[in-house]
C-alpha cells in the first residue's frame, strides 16, 4: 500500500509539470496572462487534492483509497485520448501502465488486508 500512495505522489510530480509546461507554453505563444494563470491554478488545486489523497494512502487513511483510485481511472482515460487522437503512443502508454499499475496496488488482496488494520472513520469506539 505503500508503494501504492508513493505512485500517487509521483502522479502529482507529474500534474506540477503539466502546470509549469501549460503557463510557460501560454505566456511564449501570448495568451492572456489571466487565462494561463487560471489554468496554472487550476492544475495547482488538482495537484494538491491529489496529494492529499496520496497521503491519505500512505497514513492508512481510508477515504484516501477512493478518490486515488478514480485518479488512475481517469490517467488510463488520458492514455487512451493520446494514443487515440493525439497519436502520442508514448506517453498514452506510459500514462495507461501507471495508472493500471498503482490502481491495482489501491485493489490488491495485500492493500485491503492493510487497510481494514485501521479503524473504520463512523465505527464505533473499541471495547477497551
Amino acid at each position: 500500500m505503500a508503494l501504492a500512495g508513493l505512485l500517487v505522489l509521483v502522479e502529482v510530480v507529474g500534474v506540477l509539470v503539466l502546470a509549469g509546461v501549460t503557463v510557460i507554453s501560454g505566456l511564449v505563444a501570448g495568451a492572456p496572462f489571466g487565462q494561463v494563470a487560471a489554468q496554472g491554478m487550476y492544475y495547482l488545486v488538482i495537484a494538491a487534492l491529489i496529494a492529499a489523497c496520496g497521503t491519505a494512502v500512505l497514513r492508512g487513511r481510508r477515504w484516501g483509497r477512493t478518490p486515488s483510485l478514480l485518479t488512475q481511472i481517469v490517467l488510463i482515460a488520458i492514455g487512451i485520448w493520446l494514443i487515440a487522437p493525439s497519436g502520442q503512443l508514448i506517453w498514452g502508454v506510459l500514462l495507461i501502465m501507471v495508472g493500471g499499475v498503482t490502481g491495482g496496488l489501491l485493489v490488491s488482496r495485500p492493500a485491503n488486508e492493510w487497510i481494514n488494520r485501521f479503524p473504520a472513520p463512523f465505527a464505533p469506539e473499541p471495547d477497551q
